[in-house]
């Protein structure tokens, strides 16, 4: 499938292949292609019922000039099929030894919130979470203690812009020459410091 539809967009072959082991949503493949590489994201079966394409595709417009994520050479919000540059330096946030990694992860998502525009399609978390505790079977947990936050949460009104709402290890990264916010999946109109809180819990960020 990769094969053809590298062919179809850069009309030329496919020449090396290597599999990242990285992703969680997505299966991400480096591939060479008319002497530079390029990194092929497909999305895995079950992320078909998590992330919404088209919501992807509004957030990419809106950005694409925000110098965020990594340059888009082609995407399908049908398929959810993503092409992107490949950055040789690339680290995640995991990886990344620098002191200032706080420092440069708070400024990626002050440059996110500052455009203070939105896409039209709200991340809602509350709705996030009754849709994903519907497709439990066999609960490991009892979720039962978040009852009140959930009700509380749901009577906050505050302005949204748009959000990424997955700041998780894999989609913050650096390089030598910038910073990177990447995948944005999830991506929807959302309070702002749900991103604050997904990237504090989702990195266990305790100081």
């Amino acid at each position: 499938m990769i094969d053809t539809l590298i062919k179809e967009i850069f009309n030329q072959p496919v020449e090396k292949m290597i599999p990242l082991n990285k992703g969680l949503t997505n299966i991400n493949t480096c591939v060479k292609v008319g002497g530079r590489w390029v990194v092929v994201h497909q999305p895995r079966e079950d992320a078909l019922n998590i992330v919404y394409f088209h919501h992807q595709a509004a957030a990419l417009e809106l950005i694409k000039d925000a110098e965020l994520d990594k340059k888009t050479l082609y995407f399908n919000p049908d398929t959810g099929i993503k092409i992107t540059e490949y950055i040789e330096d690339f680290v995640i946030y995991d990886e990344y030894t620098g002191r200032d990694k706080l420092i440069r992860t708070a400024l990626l998502m002050k440059k996110l919130h500052s455009l203070k525009q939105c896409i039209g399609y709200r991340f809602d978390p509350i709705g996030r979470f009754t849709q994903y505790h519907k497709k439990i079977q066999h609960p490991i947990y009892n979720l039962d203690f978040g009852s009140g936050c959930i009700t509380e949460a749901a009577n906050i009104q505050r302005p949204l812009t748009l959000c990424h709402n997955d700041w998780v290890s894999g989609n913050i990264g650096f390089s030598d020459s910038r910073d990177y916010l990447i995948d944005f999946e999830y991506a929807g109109d959302n309070d702002p410091l749900f991103d604050v809180m997904s990237f504090i819990t989702e990195n266990k960020i305790t100081d």
